[in-house]
């Protein structure tokens, strides 16, 4: 690819990253809000399922706009959800790291 391309392409998912950035800071409370629940017990199997879908596409999002280590974080944060396994301290430590990443 030449440089004018990579440069457009870079253009594009810069100008994509900054249309889609309000939807990924919700998908992040989404999170928070599943991981109190699940801290208080009170997380429903519904609110688990769909912390655990919020957390995949969060993931696939992130990959897609480079953010390799925020990205892994949610696959870990999905797995969590997955398997139903709350380390709660664990899991608000990930979300505060995709947190930090996408503000940067």
């Amino acid at each position: 690819m030449d440089e004018e391309r990579q440069q457009k392409l870079k253009r594009l998912l810069a100008e994509m990253w900054k249309q889609n950035l309000p939807e990924t800071q919700a998908r992040i409370d989404q999170l928070h809000t599943a991981i109190s629940a699940a801290a208080k017990g009170s997380l429903s199997e519904e609110q688990r399922l769909n912390a655990e879908e919020v957390a995949h596409k969060l993931a696939g999002a992130l990959g897609t706009y480079g953010l390799r280590e925020a990205s892994v974080s949610a696959r870990e944060i999905e797995t969590c959800f997955a398997e139903a396994d709350f380390n709660i301290p664990e899991l608000r430590r990930k979300v505060e790291e995709v947190r930090v990443a996408v503000q940067q």
